[in-house]
């Protein structure tokens, strides 16, 4: 009996334990399930802040896809427009490409022009050189006669010389023969500067002609000065009743007397045509003269910084100085640039050197007098030149 209660009474205590232990493990677990439930509140109320942060976020992001697709839709739109603008694009290029190739052959041509211009143009400059003196031509006329008859029209001491220029007109009168014609009846043609030798040759020509000889030889005679000091001696108009000799055989009964310029003060013969008194028609038409400038031209910018006294190659009388009026008892003279004083009396819009041709663009062109400038065969070649 006490044995069996003995039993009983540690299977109770067993129990007990058990139960205890049982106890405590709902208790920890409760705890443990608290303890979790406050955590997943926690995690719920981050889930939920997260949640609502993600929902706004999500809201944020659907209103910028709004905003996009509607971008979107104008980009689409604007790209087919640039797709189409793009097809004419490519086509016009097309075109261009075709039309460059077209205008690189008009390049070619037009460069090819402008070379067989420029050759014109040097070889009318090597004209005037050539065409610039006497001594420039090898012809035995023109060496045997012109030069010959010439020589009496200079006379030289040791240390001067003077060149009589009624002398030069006398000599081409009465022992070259020249006398004056149109272009017509030369060469045919309206308006054209003969050469020397041809000149020489036909013995007639008009006032171009008649200036582009006078200068020669006035060149020829200041070359046979050889570097002395030379005097011009032209002659003028005069009320004078003494007898002026041109030569030992020729001279003027009256009426003409001369004024000396001094070769130290002009240098350099050229011819210049314009408006000028033509004595073939007793009247100022489009004639032309020989000046002797106290500059060289070289460029058209010295064409403004001359000074000159000019002289009727028909008479060998004096016409003036250009730029200056000039006034003597018997005659008035105004000759003047047509840019410097387009109201001049009589205006100069053309000047041959001894190598090139210079004129004013006012005369050719429809233009105002403060536009025109001196154009010259040099100034195209150079234009030319930057060109190709």
């Amino acid at each position: 009996m006490t044995k069996k209660n003995n039993f009983k009474k540690l299977n109770y205590k067993f129990l007990l334990k058990i139960l205890f232990l049982i106890i405590i493990f709902c208790l920890v677990f409760i705890i443990i399930l608290k303890i979790n439930n406050n955590n997943l509140k926690e995690d719920l109320f981050v889930l939920n802040k997260d949640y609502n942060s993600l929902n706004k976020a999500y809201f944020n992001l659907d209103q910028n896809y709004s905003i996009l697709s509607k971008e979107y839709y104008s980009l689409d739109k604007e790209y087919i427009f640039l797709e189409s603008k793009y097809d004419l694009l490519f086509q016009k290029n097309q075109d261009i490409l075709s039309n460059l190739d077209n205008l690189k052959s008009d390049y070619d041509y037009l460069i090819q022009d402008l070379n067989n211009f420029k050759e014109e143009l040097e070889e009318s400059m090597t004209w005037f050189k050539i065409n610039s003196s006497l001594n420039n031509i090898s012809d035995d006329f023109i060496e045997k006669r012109t030069k010959h008859f010439l020589d009496e029209c200079i006379s030289c001491s040791i240390d001067l010389c003077t060149i009589k220029t009624a002398c030069i007109d006398l000599k081409n009168d009465k022992s070259i023969h020249v006398k004056y014609d149109d272009d017509i009846t030369t060469s045919n043609s309206f308006d054209k500067l003969q050469a020397l030798d041809s000149f020489l040759e036909q013995r007639k020509g008009d006032c171009e002609d008649f200036s582009l000889l006078y200068a020669a030889e006035l060149r020829y005679l200041i070359e046979k000065a050889d570097g002395k000091d030379i005097i011009f001696e032209i002659i003028i108009n005069s009320d004078t009743k003494k007898d002026y000799y041109i030569t030992n055989d020729w001279y003027f009964e009256e009426g003409i007397s001369f004024i000396d310029f001094s070769y130290n003060d002009y240098k350099y013969p050229y011819v210049v045509c314009g408006n000028l008194y033509d004595p073939n028609i007793d009247d100022i038409s489009g004639h032309c003269l020989v000046m002797i400038s106290d500059k060289e031209i070289k460029t058209n910018k010295d064409i403004y910084e001359i000074s000159a006294i000019t002289i009727e190659p028909q008479t060998g009388l004096f016409q003036g100085k250009l730029n200056k009026y000039f006034e003597t008892e018997i005659e008035v003279f105004d000759i003047s640039l047509i840019d410097k004083d387009i109201y001049a009396n009589q205006t100069v819009y053309e000047i041959i050197t001894d190598n090139d041709l210079y004129y004013n663009n006012y005369i050719y062109e429809n233009i105002d007098i403060d536009e025109s400038k001196w154009l010259s065969y040099s100034y195209f070649i150079n234009k030319i030149d930057e060109i190709i």
